[in-house]
């Protein structure tokens, strides 16, 4: 999508996926586990379980704080450190 979306409308689509990534987060949080404290699916490949749960709230948080951090951008910044566009072993090298 990013590579057909016009300049002046880029920010939008990375607000888009942030508010997406927000919904399948409210939803994670409205599923609850069976009595046993796990499920399957796709005849026994896919197990979720307490854990698993955890790490997929905990990374759909991280994603969309990237998300929106990376919207904040302006376009064409500079990198924040010196000299971060070259190789960090240039400086090794004779």
């Amino acid at each position: 999508m990013d590579l057909w979306t016009p300049a002046s409308q880029k920010k939008l689509l990375g607000y888009a996926a942030a508010i997406g990534l927000g919904i399948i987060f409210i939803c994670s949080l409205n599923y609850k586990l069976p009595a046993e404290g796990f499920e399957y699916a796709f005849d026994k490949m896919y197990v979720v379980d307490g854990l698993a749960l955890f790490f997929k709230r905990f990374f759909l948080l991280a994603a969309i704080i990237v998300l929106i951090m990376s919207v904040s951008l302006p376009i064409g910044s500079k990198p924040a450190l010196p000299n971060s566009t070259r190789s960090s072993c240039s400086r090794y090298r004779a």
